[in-house]
């Protein structure tokens, strides 16, 4: 998406929130929560580095790379991760094709 809509000025960001204290984490994951409570984010904090990059739409450098905390962090932390069943363009088309049904 990045490419193909380079000429209209439009931006594409990858981000992770953290692991916020959300419902979906109550009812899910009750003993994660329960473990690690104390350093789970509000919905403002993970909120924050999606609304940071609307606001300021920073520029990137590469295109594998996850916002978190406001930094441009490496898309992968293990060498296993690199890879996928899938490719870029197999998931373009999903996701485009997941549009059309809304």
């Amino acid at each position: 998406w990045r490419n193909r809509h380079a000429a209209r000025g439009v931006s594409f960001y990858v981000m992770h929130p953290g692991w916020c204290d959300t419902e979906g984490v109550r009812t899910s994951l009750p003993r994660f929560r329960r473990l690690l409570r104390h350093v789970l984010r509000n919905e403002a904090q993970g909120a924050d580095t999606a609304l940071w990059l609307a606001a300021r739409r920073p520029a990137q450098t590469r295109d594998d790379l996850v916002w978190f905390d406001r930094k441009a962090r490496p898309a992968h932390v293990s060498a296993r991760t690199r890879r996928s069943a899938g490719t870029p363009g197999e998931l373009v088309a999903l996701l485009e094709e997941e549009l059309q049904h809304d």
